[in-house]
């Protein structure tokens, strides 16, 4: 035999044995791929699993704001009748101070609190976040009527705080000025009195409770009367205001005791 056709024979046969072993290996995939299939069929929670994961993986929507609204509920003194403003985001109390209302109810929808809404929470110290609707209230409100818009009434620390925390949420409010200053005063005030140097109605020991020197009441009530007094409770030296007028009295640091009433708040002059 011719060496050519030999070599032409081994040649068929090797292609033939490589055809033979990739049919063999296709062969085995496809009842791999087959068998894969049927436990998948067989297993619906399986197949129910992969189905929900891809469509959550695709349908999941973007998160979205609640736009911030407050509605007012407004009322003028010895008034029934009701007037309704919004407020949205930007805080606009313009159009309620227009109608210069005593007194206000606020309801805000459910929208997440604003850096502002937070600072002014932080500033009235309400222990509650709820408590943004009281602030809206006071900041609509106008007419001096209402107790908390009084610059002249009794400043305690809860009406201070109130009024910190209404002011960093409307900082415009027509009585802002009037306020801010009743609380530099009432702040005045409370060192004054820690010192010594204001008092009220009462007996006060010198020295302990009062220091020495010169005190005066602005604006004394009719029927004010002080009274200096010794170690023994006698009188050194006394007056009686029958009008309202202007008080004053030098409180000497011999003195043991300081008395009076119905006068007013004495502050230290001299």
């Amino acid at each position: 035999m011719r060496a050519d056709v030999v070599t032409m024979d081994s040649n068929r046969i090797k292609v033939l044995a490589v055809g033979a072993a990739v049919g063999l290996v296709l062969a085995v995939v496809m009842i791999l791929v087959l068998e894969r299939d049927d436990d998948v069929s067989a297993s619906p929670a399986l197949a129910e699993t992969t189905t929900s994961t891809r469509s959550t993986s695709t349908t999941t929507p973007a998160p979205t704001s609640v736009p911030l609204l407050v509605t007012l509920d407004c009322h003028e003194a010895h008034s029934t009748t009701s007037m309704q403003f919004m407020v949205e985001e930007r805080a606009n109390f313009s159009p309620a101070w227009a109608a210069k209302p005593t007194s206000c109810e606020a309801n805000r929808n459910g929208a997440a609190l604003t850096p502002l809404e937070n600072r002014a929470l932080a500033a009235s110290k309400y222990p509650d976040e709820t408590s943004i609707t009281t602030l809206y209230g006071l900041c609509a409100a106008v007419d001096p009527a209402n107790p908390y818009l009084d610059p002249t009434g009794d400043v305690t620390p809860e009406w201070s705080a109130a009024v910190n925390g209404m002011l960093a949420l409307c900082p415009k409010h027509p009585q802002a000025t009037a306020l801010r200053e009743a609380m530099t005063e009432a702040t005045e005030s409370a060192r004054l009195e820690a010192a010594g140097e204001l008092f009220y109605e009462g007996t006060f020991r010198v020295g302990v409770d009062v220091q020495p020197g010169t005190y005066a009441v602005e604006q004394a009530s009719a029927g004010c009367y002080w009274a200096r007094l010794d170690e023994t409770g006698e009188t050194i030296d006394n007056n009686f205001v029958e009008g309202a007028s202007r008080v004053e009295a030098t409180i000497s640091a011999s003195d043991y005791s300081f008395h009076n009433e119905g006068c007013g708040q004495w502050r230290k002059v001299g």
